[in-house]
């Protein structure tokens, strides 16, 4: 009796499997076998996919960014003069500094937020490209922060005896708020020069030092970038 049961079991499983073979072409061992194979493709692959992706939307995020910032400058030339003849702070006093982006920069953009020298409007961590900790924008009451209505966060900083001091967080708040990946510093020029008041940071730099200054804090990342047409080169530090 004993062995007929387990025949007649080995002989439903046979047949389950035939089954399953003239139906699907597969038996059911070969199915889970092929699932494996791609789960571990998947998780092999899956996150280059993410990272590529992310890398796309924030180079249009970015080129988006320095058009509007760029358009804005030239809307301000247009109504107050060079900016080389603009009442520039002569402090870091906060006041001075907020009156001074109220005048010339706060007009021609779509601001959703304005922060004067707060806090609220910058990334609660922010990172350079070697990974350290960097709070120095978050932190700082003289730089000015503001968030478009693109969701982009903005902070400026100017002096008078030094260029503008330019900050683009393209995605805001969102991950990863890191120095050359998300975030990029540009300088604001006082003379319009190859048709922009806007440089990346390090324009002047040798290729090298633009290189070396990327791979390690991130601050000349943008110059990259909009060298290669606003894109991620393959030997990117990221």
């Amino acid at each position: 009796m004993l062995y007929y049961f387990r025949t007649t079991v080995a002989n439903s499983d046979n047949k389950m499997e035939e089954i399953m073979r003239l139906k699907f072409g597969f038996t059911l061992v070969e199915v889970l076998i092929t699932q494996g194979v791609i789960g571990v493709v998947s998780a092999i692959t899956l996150p280059t996919v993410v990272k590529n992706y992310q890398k796309h939307v924030i180079e249009n995020r970015l080129k988006k960014s320095y058009a509007i910032i760029n358009q804005a400058l030239n809307m301000a030339v247009a109504e107050n003069g060079d900016i080389i003849n603009w009442e520039f702070p002569q402090s870091n006093a906060i006041d001075e500094n907020y009156k001074f982006v109220q005048t010339y920069i706060l007009p021609y953009l779509n601001v959703i937020k304005d922060c004067k020298g707060g806090k609220s409007c910058w990334a609660d961590k922010e990172y350079l490209m070697n990974g350290n900790l960097d709070n120095t924008i978050r932190n700082a009451s003289c730089i000015m922060k503001f968030v478009l209505l693109d969701g982009s966060s903005v902070a400026l900083y100017f002096s008078s005896d030094t260029v503008g001091h330019l900050y683009l967080d393209v995605n805001g708040k969102s991950k990863p708020n890191t120095r050359g990946k998300d975030i990029f510093e540009f300088v604001v020029v006082k003379n319009f020069v190859d048709g922009s008041y806007i440089k990346p940071k390090g324009y002047n730099s040798s290729k090298s030092v633009i290189i070396s200054n990327c791979q390690n804090n991130g601050f000349t990342c943008a110059k990259i970038l909009m060298d290669n047409g606003w894109k991620f080169p393959k030997d990117y530090p990221w």
